[in-house]
C-alpha cells in the first residue's frame, strides 16, 4: 500500500496529466488519514478540512522536496502536522487580537503593537528573520528548519536564540519610551 503512495509522489513531481492523476490518487487514498490527523491536532472539523485541502495543495507545490525511497506517508503526515499547527496558531492569534479589541483595548494600541513587532523584525538579519518566521509563525521545529534549509541544527538554534534576544531587547527598549 505504501509503495503506491511513494510512486504517486514521484509521479507528482512531473507535469501534466500524470501529475494530475497522481494527485487525484493521493487524495483518494490519503484524504481520510490526513483529515483525521488534522482533526486530532486542531479539535475543529472545519479547520481540519481546511488543513487537509491545504496539505494536498502543498503536496503539489512541494512535490520536488519528496525524496524517492523515503516514506511517502510519513512525509505527508509531517506536512499535515505542520499545516494543522500553522492554522491552529493563526486562528489563536486572530482570536487573541479580536478578544483584545473586544475586551476594551483600543484599536490604536493593537496597531501600535503590530508596528513595534514589525520594526523589531526588521532589525534582524535575513537568516534570523527566516528562522523566527518559520519557527514562530510557520510552526516548524528548529530541527525541521535545519533539515529543510540544509543548515546544521546548532546554527539554526544559535540564530533562533540570537534573534529572540534581539527581539526581546528591542521590545524592552520600545516599552521604556
Amino acid at each position: 500500500m505504501g509503495g503506491y503512495i511513494d510512486e504517486w509522489l514521484v509521479d507528482l513531481q512531473g507535469e501534466g496529466e500524470q501529475a494530475g492523476q497522481a494527485l487525484e490518487k493521493l487524495y483518494q487514498e490519503m484524504y481520510r488519514p490526513v483529515f483525521l490527523l488534522a482533526a486530532s491536532i486542531t479539535n475543529d472539523t472545519a479547520m481540519a478540512e481546511d488543513a487537509a485541502h491545504e496539505v494536498f495543495l502543498t503536496l503539489r507545490r512541494q512535490a520536488a522536496r519528496y525524496t524517492p525511497g523515503s516514506s511517502g506517508r510519513a512525509w505527508i503526515f509531517s506536512i499535515t502536522r505542520n499545516v494543522s499547527r500553522y492554522l491552529l496558531r493563526t486562528a489563536r492569534a486572530e482570536e487573541h487580537k479580536i478578544r483584545s479589541i473586544d475586551d476594551g483595548a483600543e484599536f490604536e494600541t493593537c496597531v501600535l503593537e503590530d508596528i513595534v513587532i514589525a520594526k523589531a523584525m526588521a532589525a534582524l538579519n535575513v537568516n534570523e528573520y527566516k528562522t523566527i518566521v518559520l519557527h514562530v509563525f510557520g510552526g516548524y521545529s528548529l530541527k525541521e528548519i535545519a533539515a529543510h534549509t540544509d543548515t546544521p541544527y546548532g546554527t539554526v538554534l544559535w540564530r533562533y536564540h540570537k534573534a529572540r534576544g534581539k527581539l526581546v531587547a528591542y521590545y524592552e527598549g520600545s516599552a521604556d519610551t
